[in-house]
């Protein structure tokens, strides 16, 4: 039976993503929204407070201390929503900067999966070792 072909191997795969860890970064980004109003984070000055914040949810979990006392969310689940606030205002003020990446990813990931067709295809050529097969 052929399983068909998707002409997808250069996409992000957001089917890797934990989504029960993104879910406590929502729930982070909602008790925020209650407690400062919507998207409140992106009019904080300055912007390093929240790498600042971060780093404190980190050393908090490290020192044993894996839920929020406040909130209840998990240290690293805090820690996660800083760091991608951190990085959307990081974006926000070097565009330039994350395209030249994003161009730069792009290339060498179809150098990746490139090699990595081969390496499968190679493999697949390879003779069978009789000796070393698994009986059906």
């Amino acid at each position: 039976m052929n399983d068909g072909r998707k002409g997808d191997a250069l996409k992000l795969r957001w089917d890797l993503l934990p989504w029960s860890a993104v879910e406590d970064v929502v729930r982070a980004l909602t008790w925020g929204a209650y407690k400062y109003g919507d998207n409140n984070w992106y009019k904080v000055r300055p912007k390093s407070r929240y790498l600042a914040a971060a780093i404190r949810h980190i050393v908090a979990w490290i020192k044993g201390d894996h839920f929020d006392k406040e909130t209840g969310i998990p240290a690293l689940g805090m820690a996660a929503c800083d760091l991608l606030i951190r990085l959307a205002t990081d974006r926000r003020q070097f565009p330039a900067q994350y395209e030249a990446s994003a161009k730069t990813y792009r290339r060498a990931f179809k150098r990746l999966v490139g090699a990595s067709r081969k390496r499968v295809q190679s493999e697949a050529e390879k003779p069978v070792d009789e000796s070393t097969a698994v009986p059906m």
